[in-house]
C-alpha cells in the first residue's frame, strides 16, 4: 500500500535534535506538510506546496507535541467513512469535501464513485481483520490519478451524514450485514449555516466561486433541518451566537472554540469513582 513519505518527531526524542531534524526537512526545498500529531479541522497544519515557508519559531509550534512531517502531494481530496466487521467491509462511503471551515473541515459533502477508494479500504480492513468504524482521507494524485492515503480516523466522521436516508445502515451496526451503496442512493448534504458564514463572505469579489457555490447550496440537503423535529435547526443560532461570542472575547477563529469540548492532544486521563449521589447530582 503506497503512502506518502511520513516521518514522526516524538516529544520524547532529545528536543534539540528533533528541532534540527525538522528544520534539516524545512529546508531541504520539497513540498511537505507539518502538522502536530493531534489536530482538529487541520488548525495548525502548515502546507507548502513549493516547498517554500515563512519562517517560525518551530520550538513554540511544537510545544511539546509530537509532530508529523508527510510528502506534499499535489492532487484532489477525497474522504471516506466505512464500517468494517471481522475483516470484511460492510460499507463505504466517499466524498469530496470542496467547501471547509477553515483550512479542512468539511462543510458540504458531495459523494463521489471512486472504485480506488474502496479497493484500498477492503485490501486495509482485510489484512488487519479490522472491525469498527474507519475513516480515510485520499490524495488522488493529478498525474497518475492514483489514490494514497493521508490520514486515518478509526471513528465515525462527517461522511455519515450521506446515510441519513439509507435504512439498511441500521442493519450494518446491529445485524452486521453488508449495504448495498449504489452512488444513485447518495445525495449531497451541507452544514447550511456554516456554508452562509464561510462560503459566501469571503467569497463575495468572485463570481465564479459564487456561482459554483450557488448551486451546490441549492442542491444539497441540510444535515441539521429536520421538518418532523425542527428544534436543533433552531438551537444551532444560539449556540453560533454563543461560540462567536467565545471567540470574540478569547481572540482565536470560530472554528477552535467550536471543539473546546473534544479536544484530546495524547493528554493523561485521571478517572475517578463517582458515588452514587455525586451521580445524582447531590
Amino acid at each position: 500500500m503506497r503512502t506518502p513519505k511520513t516521518q514522526v518527531f516524538s516529544k520524547e526524542q532529545n528536543i534539540a535534535d528533533k528541532f534540527e531534524s525538522v528544520k534539516a526537512q524545512l529546508n531541504s526545498g520539497q513540498p511537505f506538510v507539518l502538522k502536530p500529531a493531534f489536530t482538529r479541522f487541520a488548525n495548525e497544519v502548515i502546507i507548502s506546496s513549493s516547498g517554500r515557508y515563512e519562517p517560525f519559531d518551530i520550538k513554540a509550534f511544537a510545544g511539546g507535541r509530537d509532530l508529523v512531517y508527510q510528502q506534499f502531494l499535489p492532487g484532489r481530496q477525497i474522504n471516506t467513512f466505512a464500517l468494517a466487521h471481522e475483516g470484511k467491509l460492510l460499507f463505504n462511503v466517499a466524498y469530496h469535501g470542496d467547501w471547509t471551515a477553515g483550512k479542512g473541515a468539511s462543510i458540504h459533502f458531495a459523494p463521489v464513485d471512486h472504485a480506488g477508494c474502496r479497493e484500498w479500504i477492503e485490501t486495509f480492513v482485510a489484512k488487519t481483520n479490522f472491525s469498527g468504524q474507519i475513516s480515510f482521507d485520499f490524495i488522488q494524485e493529478a498525474r497518475t490519478g492514483q489514490v494514497r492515503p493521508i490520514e486515518c480516523n478509526p471513528r465515525v466522521t462527517s461522511g455519515v451524514h450521506l446515510l441519513a436516508e439509507i435504512p439498511e445502515v441500521y442493519d450494518a451496526y446491529v445485524h452486521k450485514t453488508p449495504v448495498d451503496l449504489s452512488f444513485d442512493r447518495l445525495k449531497a448534504a451541507q452544514v447550511r449555516l456554516a456554508m452562509v458564514t464561510f462560503g459566501i463572505l469571503p467569497n463575495l469579489r468572485k463570481p465564479r466561486k459564487l456561482a459554483k457555490f450557488a448551486w451546490q447550496f441549492a442542491s444539497a440537503r441540510d444535515v441539521v433541518l429536520d421538518t418532523s423535529d425542527p428544534r436543533p435547526f433552531f438551537y444551532q443560532f444560539y449556540i453560533y451566537q454563543h461560540f462567536m461570542r467565545r471567540a470574540l472575547l478569547k481572540r482565536v477563529p470560530l472554528q477552535h472554540v467550536a471543539i473546546e469540548d473534544m479536544v484530546w492532544n495524547d493528554d493523561v486521563l485521571c478517572m475517578q469513582p463517582v458515588t452514587e449521589l455525586e451521580a445524582r447530582g447531590a
